[in-house]
């Protein structure tokens, strides 16, 4: 493919990163495969033959790879790619902002009306959010493969649900004192996945 050219929205046809297809109600969409990015998929097993070359003219080039998401989340996930590509294609430039010696300098600039700028501590919110939950899905997938029941105790403990409503809509088939221990299991499973493999 030559690019994204801003119409074309099926990456079926490509491989994800890491081999895995995608789940029930997702797709795959692309994702920038800078520095910082690459280190992190290849922890969650990114598959160098799937790295694809998209050429954005002039001779600009810029590595994809494609990750699983909600179908519901795809407009969000191509913002976020589109941003990437940007500054992906930017990182070399120099900009009049290089000319600046120190954050007070760049603020200064943000204030004055007269001055066309770019407030450097902006919130990049919204993509953290999309990898923060892209990272939640990762984590749940790994409890379900060492019991299913994890990953729905997981899931329901943070869309707010208390344990005893967990236990609730859940059938561990045990009683209450040994279902509250099996949450605890769940948790800690949880919090060890996320701290050694996330």
């Amino acid at each position: 493919m030559a690019g994204y050219d801003g119409l074309y929205n099926d990456f079926s046809k490509y491989a994800s990163f890491n081999d895995i297809p995608c789940g029930t109600g997702e797709t795959l969409m692309p994702v920038v495969v800078d520095d910082d990015f690459k280190a992190y998929l290849k922890m969650q097993g990114l598959k160098r033959c799937n790295i694809r070359t998209w050429h954005y003219g002039n001779g600009k080039t810029v590595p994809v790879a494609f990750i699983p998401v909600k179908i519901n989340e795809k407009k969000t996930a191509m913002i976020c790619y589109k941003k990437q590509v940007n500054r992906y294609l930017k990182r070399f430039e120099a900009t009049k902002w290089d000319k600046l010696e120190s954050l007070d300098e760049l603020l200064d600039a943000v204030r004055d009306e007269d001055r066309k700028s770019v407030d450097p501590t902006a919130t990049t919110e919204n993509e953290d959010l999309f990898f923060l939950e892209k990272t939640f899905q990762l984590l749940l997938e790994k409890l379900n493969e060492l019991n299913p029941n994890y990953g729905k105790i997981i899931s329901l403990l943070a869309a707010g649900y208390t344990k005893s409503e967990v236990l609730g809509r859940i059938n561990l088939g045990t009683k209450k004192s040994q279902g509250y221990v099996f949450i605890q299991k769940a948790q800690k499973k949880a919090k060890e996945i996320w701290e050694k493999d996330l």
